[in-house]
């Protein structure tokens, strides 16, 4: 998707999605890293969640309706079968958990 994006927006639009994922990253990040217990996780979870709630209907109420437009139906279909596959591969969850937490 954001490949396509890129293509098709201009610099600035392209760069503003992808950053909103590089956030989301650094977010996963830090509460990844976080020690067990740190009083930190609740505040970063809300953020987390409020980002991606915000970034979810920026792409349903703009993005995408920006795509379909500068596309055309056989390039939106190659583009949509490509996330299909995309996700059929990701993963399901962010890692496994380690040996050592199944014990507790």
């Amino acid at each position: 998707l954001y490949p396509t994006a890129q293509d098709l927006l201009s610099e600035e639009e392209a760069a503003h999605y992808l950053h909103e994922h590089v956030e989301a990253g650094k977010l996963l990040y830090q509460i990844d890293h976080l020690p067990v217990g740190n009083a930190l996780l609740e505040s970063l979870l809300e953020q987390l969640m409020t980002a991606l709630e915000e970034h979810m209907v920026e792409e349903e109420e703009s993005l995408f309706p920006r795509l379909t437009a500068l596309l055309s139906p056989r390039e939106s279909a190659a583009l949509a079968r490509s996330i299909d596959d995309a996700r059929a591969e990701a993963p399901t969850h962010h890692h496994p958990l380690p040996d050592l937490a199944l014990d507790q």
